[in-house]
C-alpha cells in the first residue's frame, strides 16, 4: 500500500495553485487533504490561511457553481440546491446563490430542455409523454409543471 506523505507547506502550495485556477469550496479541499492523509489540525490551519488570503470564499464559489451548472449542465434550482448542500455549503449561501439566478435564463433553459426531450420521446400517448417529460424535468431540478 502506498502512503501519500505530504508536508503541510507543499499541500498549501498545491491548494493555492488549484484555487488560483478556479473556484473551489472548503469541502472539496478537505477531501483532497484527507486523501493525501494530512492531519486534521494541519488541514484546519491550511483552510484558515486560504480563507484569509481569499483563495476560497463560499459565496463566490456558490455563485459561480450555480451559474455554471445552470448554463452548461442545464440543472434547475432544485438540483442545484441539493448538490450545493452535498458540498456542505451553508444554507444562507445556497439561498443567496439561487436567488441570484435570473428567472428568464432559468426558464429559457427549462423550455429548451422541454423542447429537446419532447422530440426524443417516441411514445404517442399524451399522458405517457407528459409523465416522461415531468420525470425528466424533475430529475434535472426543474418544476415539473408543463
Amino acid at each position: 500500500m502506498k502512503t501519500n506523505s505530504i508536508t503541510p507547506d507543499s499541500c498549501l502550495q498545491k491548494l493555492e495553485a488549484l484555487c488560483a485556477r478556479g473556484e473551489h469550496c472548503e469541502h472539496e479541499l478537505r477531501e483532497k487533504m484527507r486523501r493525501w492523509q494530512l492531519p486534521e489540525s494541519a488541514a484546519d490551519s491550511i483552510i484558515e490561511k486560504l480563507r484569509r488570503e481569499d483563495y476560497i470564499n463560499d459565496v463566490r464559489f456558490a455563485r459561480a457553481y450555480a451559474l455554471d451548472k445552470l448554463r452548461y449542465n442545464q440543472w434547475g434550482r432544485g438540483k442545484l440546491r441539493y448538490m450545493m448542500y452535498a458540498l456542505q455549503l451553508p444554507e444562507e449561501v445556497i439561498r443567496e446563490a439561487l436567488e441570484e439566478i435570473d428567472d428568464e435564463e432559468h426558464e429559457a433553459v427549462r423550455q429548451a430542455l422541454i423542447e429537446k426531450k419532447n422530440r426524443e420521446i417516441k411514445d404517442k400517448d399524451p399522458y405517457t409523454r407528459k409523465a416522461k417529460l415531468q420525470r425528466f424535468l424533475y430529475s434535472r431540478g426543474f418544476s415539473p409543471d408543463i
